[in-house]
């Protein structure tokens, strides 16, 4: 399946769309984009409660949201537009590939853990494994909004 299959409606991706406005200097683009931000942090630690770890979960999932906020605004702001409409997450999961699928969990994983050892000062120790739990949740997320899509009769 070819990446155009994860187009959306929409000029680009809504947390992609948020971000170039908060760039162009909108407000709304920024209430949107810490809207995201938020939202993303909480299925981080959603996650990571799901995997029995307990204490200092939002920072950390704060933390890991930032990250990925931070490589979301990176895309806004330098990937070309017609690159920007193409989500290649969402388009492995619809298509169902499992090494895909697998691999983009690994670079989101990779992207959350950096977060939580940078902003959020997690150990070693427990922040890989915080970061693939709470990533699982935002995975989860991501493959079921692609089933549903498919059931629709989507692409």
């Amino acid at each position: 399946m070819s990446l155009d299959a994860a187009r959306f409606d929409g000029e680009t991706f809504p947390p992609t769309d948020a971000a170039r406005r908060m760039l162009d200097g909108e407000l709304g683009g920024l209430v949107e984009s810490a809207a995201w931000t938020l939202g993303r942090a909480g299925l981080i630690a959603a996650g990571m409660h799901l995997a029995g770890e307990r204490g200092d979960l939002w920072r950390q999932a704060v933390a890991g949201s930032l990250a990925v906020e931070a490589f979301v605004v990176g895309w806004a702001a330098f990937a070309p537009p017609e690159v920007q409409r193409i989500v290649p997450s969402y388009s492995i999961a619809l298509s169902g590939n499992a090494v895909g699928i697998a691999a983009s969990y690994a670079a989101r994983t990779a992207i959350v853990y950096a977060g939580m050892r940078t902003l959020g000062k997690a150990p070693r120790s427990r922040a890989l494994r915080r970061a693939a739990a709470g990533t699982a949740a935002i995975e989860v997320a991501v493959l079921a909004a692609a089933a549903l899509r498919r059931s629709s009769g989507g692409r």
